[in-house]
């Protein structure tokens, strides 16, 4: 996975019956995890009632026989249309962990917006998981919902 690939398997990894899906039962905070031949992601996605995202993550990708380790936060918006996840992201923010990430962070600074389209495969009270268009499936747990943190404030 090259370094710019990092934020778009982040912004994929941001994850009852498909057909009852609707936004109330996403809204809320999922946490993720995923391990790929070279890359490995904990996140947390924040999806709100007004559409939008943020999403906090620490990645660690082998690039070129290094490993680059990177804390990022996001913002965006989302929407949910059927079964389709539709993310955009417009604000990247990232922090290098380690001194190769340093040398390589003006690539992640560049990013603009990134988009991804996926497939809700499973959304109950519980659990999330979706499948992107490139087929990685990502599996993630709720954290809190949006309900809950509604009746503790």
């Amino acid at each position: 996975m090259n370094i710019k690939g990092a934020p778009l398997f982040l912004l994929i990894c941001m994850s009852a019956s498909t057909a009852s899906a609707n936004s109330s039962m996403l809204t809320g905070a999922w946490k993720c995890s995923s391990i790929l031949p070279v890359s490995w992601l904990e996140s947390v996605s924040i999806y709100s009632p007004d559409g939008s995202i943020q999403a906090f993550a620490n990645s660690i990708t082998q690039a070129d026989h290094r490993a680059l380790e990177y804390d990022f936060f996001l913002e965006g918006t989302w929407k949910l249309e059927g079964k389709v996840l539709t993310t955009n992201v417009e604000i990247v923010e990232a922090v290098a962990k380690n001194a190769d990430a340093k040398n390589d962070i003006d690539k992640i600074k560049s990013l603009e917006s990134i988009s991804s389209k996926e497939e809700i495969i499973l959304l109950n009270s519980t659990q999330l998981k979706t499948k992107s268009e490139s087929g990685k499936v990502s599996d993630c747990t709720r954290v809190v919902s949006a309900h809950a943190l509604k009746n503790k404030s």
